[in-house]
């Protein structure tokens, strides 16, 4: 396995006395060579030579031969990442950053081909006085990935497939988080304070679009959708020039609504006996004091 690594355009500043503007502009390409690549050495390595003895050449394997596990097939990847950072104010701060990458699997006839996705992230930062600051952020992420399939049955007859078991699809998550703290410093260098909230959701979360040959009955998933509520709360006090000590609280609100778990129960489906899971939601609240000591 051969990993490239390519850097250019590592580095853009731009500042001006009146913008006070700068950021960074970088772009990578990376190259993934798999070339000794071999599905089936699992399935080889897992059985006798006495077993596999008795199971023809032509079908000792697992998954598909078409089939490629993603982390360790050729790739080929390209990624812009980006940086900016404004002074509009003495006191106030905005910042914008991100990255965007294309993945490319171009070995791989089946399993995942191809993957896209986008993260990009405004933070203000608003200083009231030396000891008291408001920041807030907006995340906005997207992911998007497309899998080629075949349905069969059996290992026998894949040396001449049916052209109308072939299947794909493309799946879109899409991912909003907005957050807001403050840090407050009541008394400089003794009790320092830090309260910070955010809020996820998955609007979405995964859209899915099939394309199936006419031998296939299929329809398109439902979406999957998820929201997050977290609160940190945590005070600093310094007991000595060297040591602080920290009491903290985090509190969190998850809910799920996945089709592939909730009203699934173990024998709901015909020929498969499921764990009957439900999705996760949970209300947590944890508590820790913590001592810090510097040498």
């Amino acid at each position: 396995m051969c990993i490239v690594l390519i850097s250019v355009i590592d580095f853009i500043e731009i500042q001006e006395l009146r913008l006070n503007l700068s950021g960074w502009l970088k772009y990578e390409y990376i190259a993934r060579n798999a070339s000794e690549y071999h599905g089936n050495a699992l399935y080889l390595q897992s059985h006798t030579p006495e077993y596999l003895a008795t199971v023809p050449a032509s079908v000792r394997f697992e998954n598909d031969p078409l089939i490629r596990q993603f982390n360790l097939v050729d790739r080929n990847t390209n990624k812009v990442s980006f940086s900016a950072n404004w002074l509009p104010l003495e006191p106030l701060s905005v910042g914008f950053n991100g990255h965007y990458s294309q993945d490319d699997y171009d070995q791989s006839e089946l399993g995942l081909t191809f993957a896209d996705n986008f993260s990009g992230t405004v933070d203000l930062n608003y200083a009231i006085n030396e000891g008291l600051s408001l920041y807030g952020f907006y995340t906005y992420e997207f992911f998007q990935n497309q899998q080629d399939g075949y349905t069969r049955f059996s290992n026998v007859g894949l040396d001449s497939r049916n052209p109308e078991q072939f299947w794909e699809v493309n799946t879109r998550d899409k991912v909003n988080t907005v957050g807001v703290g403050v840090d407050w410093s009541v008394i400089k260098d003794i009790v320092y304070l830090q309260l910070d909230y955010s809020y996820s959701y998955s609007d979405a979360l995964t859209e899915t679009d099939t394309e199936q040959g006419s031998n296939l009955n299929g329809e398109p998933l439902p979406d999957l959708k998820t929201i997050l509520h977290s609160l940190n709360v945590r005070a600093n006090y310094r007991v000595l020039e060297n040591m602080r000590l920290q009491l903290s609280y985090r509190y969190e609100f998850f809910v799920t609504d996945d089709y592939a778990l909730d009203n699934i129960f173990p024998d709901s489906i015909d020929e498969v006996l499921s764990l009957g899971n439900v999705s996760p939601d949970y209300n947590a609240h944890v508590v820790g004091l913590s001592a810090f000591y510097e040498f």
